[in-house]
């Protein structure tokens, strides 16, 4: 906290992270234990006797159909919330491991390519001159504020 308090608040020296559980792995965990719950709530809806299932440590299925009826809505609800979430992660994946692969591609030949190519059109020039405009208002115009 000295460390942090030295430099000027201005400064952004630290940056503090946690270290958190993969959120899709909860998910999937929860998913399980609702899909369980799905199977005795079936069970009783059925008139079937429900086997032993894992995951349904402490739930009680309601004593009538209509009541079953409301858990199973409820578990389902429940189901397609975790479903969504789960995806939701998947897709966040998905974006950072495209962002690292952006991040580590090396496009120097590319805009080499690029430029020299420009330069052969005749293109490159122009395009300097206009950038090069540009900077200079840009310049005039923080000079004037």
């Amino acid at each position: 906290q000295q460390r942090i308090n030295q430099y000027a608040s201005s400064e952004i020296q630290f940056n503090l992270m946690a270290i958190v559980k993969n959120r899709k792995e909860g998910y999937q965990a929860e998913m399980a234990v609702q899909e369980a719950r799905k199977t005795v709530v079936d069970a009783k809806i059925n008139g079937t006797e429900a086997m032993d299932v894992d995951g349904t440590d402490g739930f009680v299925v309601a004593a009538d159909v209509p009541g079953a009826e409301a858990q199973r809505a409820d578990v389902m609800a429940k189901i397609a919330e975790l479903q969504v979430n789960i995806r939701t992660e998947e897709d966040k994946f998905a974006a950072w491991k495209q962002e690292n692969m952006r991040r580590k591609h090396n496009y120097i030949p590319f805009v080499m390519a690029l430029m020299k190519a420009l330069a052969e059109k005749g293109k490159l020039a122009p395009m300097v001159d206009k950038a090069n405009a540009k900077a200079a208002e840009a310049g005039a115009a923080a000079a004037k504020a």
